[in-house]
């Protein structure tokens, strides 16, 4: 990933590479992480965000795309108000695989989700 990183910054053209990552089970901390993420490259267009639990709590912002994405009609309003809160009882990638499972589909974080954060 670092040399990934490098190339995108080293392109004029390129506004910025933020990195989102889980805390669980890879790190202690948000603060560890980004750190190591630190290590990779110092730049002002390089950013590292830290989800608490699972990455999928980036995604829970996005419903709307989630359940256009799964195939379902989305509810008028956000049912993950707070994605911040949603977690160890109820992971966000538990929400995901439901409701994808729901429409008879599986929920794959590396073919779904950067599906649901495009554009």
């Amino acid at each position: 990933m670092s040399r990934e990183v490098r190339n995108f910054l080293s392109n004029d053209d390129v506004a910025g590479v933020v990195v989102l990552t889980d805390v669980h089970p890879d790190f202690a901390s948000a603060q560890e992480a980004k750190a190591q993420f630190a290590r990779i490259a110092s730049a002002d267009r390089f950013h590292a965000r830290c989800a608490l639990f699972e990455f999928e709590a980036w995604l829970l912002p996005y419903w709307q795309v989630i359940y256009q994405k799964a195939g379902k009609p989305a509810p008028k309003s956000n049912p993950w108000p707070s994605p911040e809160k949603v977690n160890h009882t109820k992971p966000p990638s538990k929400h995901l695989e439901d409701l994808y499972a729901s429409s008879g589909r599986k929920y794959l974080k590396r073919l779904e989700a950067p599906g649901i954060l495009r554009g």
